[in-house]
């Protein structure tokens, strides 16, 4: 597999080469510049088969999915309001950072568990 994935680096270089020298060949009248050229776009043609084929055999799955979804390591957890939440929006802070909730209007003291995420905004309920 490594084999195939650097042939496949090194055909485009050959293939870019042998159609600019096919094509300066074939301006200048030698008539096998024709040849050269079709030899580099098949190698071409060859490289981005071999790169679909290649393709099929990789993964894009993530081993960590929540990973650039920080927020989502929140939900379930309760918390105490330090600050008041007013036109359903407010802050609260987790651990050694601040973040924005958004909530039905509470007095700062209480309690209120997180029950999902909205982009970077937190969203809470009361208990």
């Amino acid at each position: 597999m490594w084999l195939i994935a650097l042939i496949s680096m090194v055909l485009p270089v050959a293939g870019i080469l042998f159609v600019i020298y096919g094509a300066a060949a074939y301006s200048r009248g030698w008539g096998d510049g024709a040849w050269w050229f079709w030899l580099g776009a098949g190698l071409i043609v060859l490289d981005y088969l071999i790169d679909i084929w290649l393709g099929r055999f990789v993964d894009v799955g993530s081993e960590v999915p929540d990973l650039n979804a920080r927020g989502v390591r929140h939900v379930g957890r309760i918390v105490l309001l330090e600050q008041p939440i007013s036109a359903g929006r407010g802050r609260i802070r987790l651990n050694d950072s601040w973040w924005t909730i958004e909530g039905p209007d509470m007095a700062a003291g209480e309690k209120v568990r997180i029950v999902g995420v909205r982009g970077a905004v937190l969203v809470v309920a009361p208990l």
